[in-house]
């Protein structure tokens, strides 16, 4: 069976660039959580990151997930809350993280102006303003740790500019 570490942070917060530096260190797969949708749906999500039927998009998640069929550990990066359609903060279902049942959970976090530094220049995103990101990075964090609680898995909350040594000591301890 497939343990999966849960990667989790808001837009532009460098999970990708995080789970690259891990699966080169530990030999782990990774796969994005919207890369998994996106190629199950055959959809393409919105450059201005608000989403439709986000609760119809777990369950591609999961089918997606289901026929990886991966033998080692996954580091799937993903988020805990999402902009609607509307523009407000969703949490995604509790339902998905329990069927996902992540061995732990890793939330990065950085400062609103680094986020946005990063989103301008990766996405060209002038959606996004400082309260947004910082909203959306507490409500990440806060939900993170509710499910963390409900789910009984760890969590570590690391900022991205420290050094890595307490993620290490995670990963040592969940894998």
């Amino acid at each position: 069976m497939t343990k999966i570490i849960f990667v989790c942070g808001g837009h532009g917060v460098g999970k990708t660039y995080f789970c690259k530096m891990i699966v080169e260190q530990y030999q782990f797969t990774h796969h994005s959580s919207s890369q998994l949708i996106t190629s199950k749906k055959q959809i393409q999500f919105p450059s201005n990151k608000r989403v439709e039927k986000i609760n119809e998009n777990q369950d591609y998640l999961i089918d997606a997930i289901n026929e990886l069929h991966i033998d080692n550990v996954l580091l799937l990066d993903g988020h805990f809350c999402l902009l609607n359609e509307k523009g407000e903060i969703v949490k995604l279902p509790k339902q998905t993280f329990r069927t996902l049942a992540p061995v732990g959970i890793i939330l990065l976090k950085d400062t609103s102006e680094e986020i946005l530094a990063r989103l301008t220049k990766r996405d060209s995103m002038v959606a996004f303003d400082k309260k947004l990101v910082e909203a959306l990075q507490r409500e990440e964090i806060k939900y993170a740790n509710e499910i963390s609680s409900s789910l009984g898995n760890p969590l570590l909350i690391h900022n991205v500019n420290d050094p890595y040594d307490k993620v290490h000591e995670f990963i040592k301890s969940i894998y």
